[in-house]
């Protein structure tokens, strides 16, 4: 039997114009979905996100590519950071950072849904999937890779075109490039020698990080695994219907090469969250095993995933348009926003002669930032599609999360500097001293919570109520 009939992939262009209408009709929905997934995704999140790679910016700002190539931002391969770092430099549109993910994970549905549109169905409804299509980091990306390596293998394409997409998958994640490179050890003796030739060659570079960070362990030390607290935040934030799906995977006949990248990529999860390397509440992970388990549940019990997929559907359809809703009436933001006057006089290195009004947010944390629930409504009153370059009113580390990573906004006055942050911290100073009026805006608070007590000390501002918001004037 042939690679091509053991999973029954062809080339859309072996395909009948029926079975390209599924594929198509898969892929819509996967898009759908993930665009609901948008507007909510626009949150302090993704403004705090798009400051990891600052490192990298930097680098291709000074002409520097060669670092630009090498620098690994925190735990992650460059390739993510060096394609979001040229979209600061040339168009730092924060839509474009939320839509670039959105599509890679539309690319692993289509990937997925070449092999077999029920599969793609299941992964463009996953609410695993769904959670982290809009994010501004690396992980839909990875997903879209090793998506790609699982449709060539299973089309029967060779070692090649495998090892590229697995070198790519590499430069983005590490688990990534492992679960490719287990797809590529279950080829025939020669194209797999061939694959993981090119994949080893291809990340030859990324050695150096890779050993810095061993030299440094306590730099990714994670907490402990509490079975209780991960499995009730499992549940609790993607339910447990999709558990059905693992005893469908285990009865299938089909694709059964597919369990060689399945469990090896599990187990090596597994192993990192035991060795604290991993953090046990973070869940992004296992996006890269779920294309592998979709395969394998489509191929046998065909009504159960029906089921899941009605279930799904209808949670994130439901989900999804509760996200787009926006709070009605005047907020403390727009107090504020209308009280601004002075725009900012600089872009780029702070300066002596830089002034200008600035807008300060304050969100508060109500879960850590790998539960992907919480949303930000406010912020929709910054339009995503405005251009927001980075800009530093004063001396200190961008990338610096502590500062509020404050951006030049369009605003109807001018450009004006908005810092974005989820607590107060004591760098509220510096920016205080490097605006004549800084307003501060705490998004539905009071007076007596913790979050406006502290302001309020840092300040001696007293601050007012517009909305349920509280709005701290200069």
């Amino acid at each position: 039997m042939t690679i091509r009939r053991a999973c029954e992939g062809r080339d859309l262009g072996e395909m009948s114009m029926t079975a390209k209408g599924r594929v198509a009709a898969v892929v819509l929905v996967g898009l759908l979905l993930r665009l609901l997934r948008l507007p909510p995704r626009w949150s302090v999140t993704a403004w705090l996100y798009a400051a990891y790679p600052a490192d990298t910016v930097q680098a291709l700002r000074d002409g520097r590519l060669g670092d630009a190539l090498t620098t690994m931002t925190g735990l992650h391969p460059p390739l993510w950071p060096l394609l979001h770092a040229i979209s600061e430099l040339l168009a730092p549109v924060p839509l474009i950072w939320l839509l670039t993910s959105v599509l890679a994970s539309t690319l692993a549905v289509f990937a997925i849904a070449r092999v077999s549109p029920l599969a793609g169905l299941l992964l463009a409804v996953s609410p695993l999937q769904l959670a982290y299509a809009a994010e501004v980091n690396d992980y839909p990306l990875a997903v879209a890779l090793v998506s790609a390596a699982l449709a060539l293998r299973a089309t029967g394409r060779g070692g090649i075109a495998l090892g590229i997409v697995g070198a790519l998958a590499a430069w983005t994640h590490a688990l990534a490039g492992l679960a490719v490179g287990l797809v590529v050890l279950t080829l025939p003796g020669r194209q797999a020698i061939r694959g993981l030739g090119i994949m080893a060659a291809g990340v030859v570079p990324l050695v150096p990080g890779g050993r810095a960070l061993l030299a440094d362990p306590g730099s990714f030390r994670q907490p402990p695994f509490k079975p209780a607290l991960v499995l009730g935040d499992l549940g609790s934030r993607f339910g447990w219907i999709w558990l059905c799906l693992i005893p469908a995977a285990v009865a299938s006949r089909r694709c059964r090469w597919a369990w060689v990248p399945l469990v090896g990529t599990s187990c090596a999860i597994a192993a990192l969250i035991a060795a604290r390397i991993a953090a046990p509440h973070q869940f992004p992970y296992w996006l890269l095993v779920e294309p592998f388990l979709v395969v394998l549940a489509a191929r046998r019990w065909r009504a159960l995933s029906g089921g899941v997929i009605l279930v799904h559907l209808g949670v994130a359809v439901i989900g999804g348009l509760r996200g787009v809703q926006q709070p009605p009436g005047e907020r403390g933001i727009d107090r504020a926003m209308a009280a601004l006057q002075v725009p900012w006089t600089c872009v780029g290195e702070p300066s002596p002669a830089c002034s200008g009004d600035a807008l300060f947010l304050l969100f508060p944390r109500v879960a850590d930032d790998d539960d992907k629930r919480p949303t930000t409504p406010s912020l929709w009153r910054l339009r995503p599609w405005w251009s927001m370059p980075a800009v530093r009113p004063y001396d200190f580390d961008w990338g610096d999360h502590r500062h509020g990573q404050p951006r030049l906004v369009p605003l109807p006055t001018g450009r004006h500097v908005v810092y974005v942050d989820d607590y107060p911290r004591d760098e509220l100073a510096a920016a205080l001293a490097a605006h004549p009026r800084l307003w501060i805006v705490v998004p539905s608070s009071s007076p007596d919570r913790p979050l406006a007590r502290h302001v309020a000390e840092l300040t001696g501002r007293v601050g007012t109520a517009v909305g349920g918001d509280l709005v701290f004037p200069p």
